[in-house]
């Protein structure tokens, strides 16, 4: 019984730090002190590898940092954990700042076709050449439902 409760506080508190980290690391990001926030989303995944946000922000801030190789890691790490557009649009433009313009290309694609309603993915594709009517071919033959 003992060795359940002491295990059971040893629990919360991680959990109380986790929280403290998370919290410290936002604020860091919001202030642009990429650094830091880098910093401490590490020590939070070094806690719980499993978040799959933190990884997400942990490559924004690895990103604002200039680590670019490493932010390019952590949001691969996310996209293992879960496949969400948003973080296939933060590849992208990850890949866009690094001159990866072909493999940004495909990420906003991927972004798109896990969610055909963002406009940041669109928009970043026109930029890139990418007329409406080559969009919506290139999203019908992935099966988009938005391809229309």
């Amino acid at each position: 019984m003992l060795k359940n409760m002491a295990r059971l506080g040893k629990s919360v508190a991680h959990q109380k730090n986790l929280r403290e980290l998370i919290a410290a690391a936002d604020a860091y990001r919001d202030q642009c002190a990429w650094t830091d926030a880098a910093r401490a989303y590490e020590a939070a995944l070094e806690i719980d590898s499993d978040l799959v946000h933190i990884w997400v922000q942990y490559g924004h801030a690895l990103k604002g940092s200039g680590r670019l190789d490493e932010a390019e890691d952590a949001y691969r790490r996310a996209l293992a954990g879960k496949d969400e557009a948003d973080t296939h649009l933060q590849l992208g433009h990850l890949h866009k700042i690094m001159g990866r313009m072909r493999e940004a290309e495909d990420d906003y694609l991927r972004a798109l076709e896990r969610l055909p309603a963002c406009e940041d993915a669109r928009l970043e594709l026109s930029h890139m050449g990418w007329s409406g009517k080559r969009l919506r071919a290139r999203l019908a033959a992935a099966g988009s439902p938005d391809s229309q």
